[in-house]
């Protein structure tokens, strides 16, 4: 995804034509929560004790350590919009979650 907004806004260089991505991290979202809670009714905890051991075992690179608000995915999406200077960026908005653009 990295290079794929970059090499794509390079084809439109010397237009009004603007290419940006954007990659979400893990939102707080229904299904977000309805599958926290099925799996921590599986491991017999509570919905947090299951939020908190995902970030510990899955994602314990993540900074925030907590579900992101579908809002802030919206800004982040008109930033991207709306700033006519931004060609060629790759926003992400993981939490932290990825180091590098190598891992």
């Amino acid at each position: 995804m990295l290079g794929l907004g970059r090499s794509l806004a390079a084809l439109t260089r010397g237009t009004s034509v603007r290419v940006n991505s954007y990659m979400p991290g893990t939102t707080a979202s229904e299904s977000v929560a309805t599958y926290f809670e099925d799996l921590a009714r599986e491991q017999g905890r509570t919905a947090e004790e299951a939020l908190a051991r995902f970030y510990k075992e899955v994602q314990p690179s993540n900074l925030t350590q907590k579900l992101i608000d579908p809002a802030m995915h919206g800004r982040g999406v008109v930033t991207l919009a709306t700033n006519t200077a931004m060609n060629g960026v790759t926003h992400r908005a993981d939490g932290g979650t990825i180091r590098s653009i190598f891992g």
